[in-house]
């Protein structure tokens, strides 16, 4: 009889740990799907605040635009404070991408932002400061951005802001 009721306390036991690890298990879930939404909205506001820096001003909007289509326009100061965008732009994206290789950025919101470096490598000036400053980068970040075309359906900043003066059309 003793032994009954010790075998029944094992199996209740048991049913416990289970419903335990149940509960565990639903928490970790639900922990997880924080921590992506958490990493999705961090860099979705560092772009946001990458964005706003720029476009805070004529003058700061002017050396972003002029600076990936016709450098040679901007003064040197303005030349120096485009690069420094430049680093900050692609340590944002830096930071996607890592978030993305480690499973945390949903592949389909990465997509867009591969897509968006793709558009940002389209300007000879920026690849030229990469050439120069990727040495900085993490070596799997160097990988994915040598990868991208030069040459893409993905438009670049000009043919962006002429495709919004009229002179170009659009991209499909």
């Amino acid at each position: 009889m003793v032994e009954d009721l010790g075998n029944v306390g094992d199996f209740i036991g048991g049913i416990g740990v289970v419903v335990t690890l149940a509960y565990l298990a639903l928490q970790i879930r639900q922990n997880s799907r924080s921590v992506k939404a958490a990493t999705a909205q961090a860099v979705l506001s560092a772009l946001a605040q990458s964005i706003s820096s720029m476009s805070a001003s004529s003058a700061a909007s002017r050396v972003a635009v002029l600076g990936q289509i016709d450098f040679d326009q901007l003064s040197e100061d303005e030349q120096l404070q485009f690069a420094l965008w430049l680093l900050g732009w692609f340590r944002v994206f830096e930071q996607a991408h890592h978030q993305f290789r480690a499973g945390v950025l949903d592949p389909a919101l990465w997509a867009g932002h591969a897509k968006q470096m793709e558009s940002t490598m389209q300007s000879p000036v920026v690849r030229r400061w990469w050439a120069v400053r990727r040495v900085l980068f993490d070596p799997e970040f160097r990988v994915f951005i040598d990868a991208l075309p030069t040459s893409s359906a993905v438009p670049g900043l000009s043919k962006i802001v002429g495709a919004l003066r009229g002179d170009e059309a659009p991209a499909a």
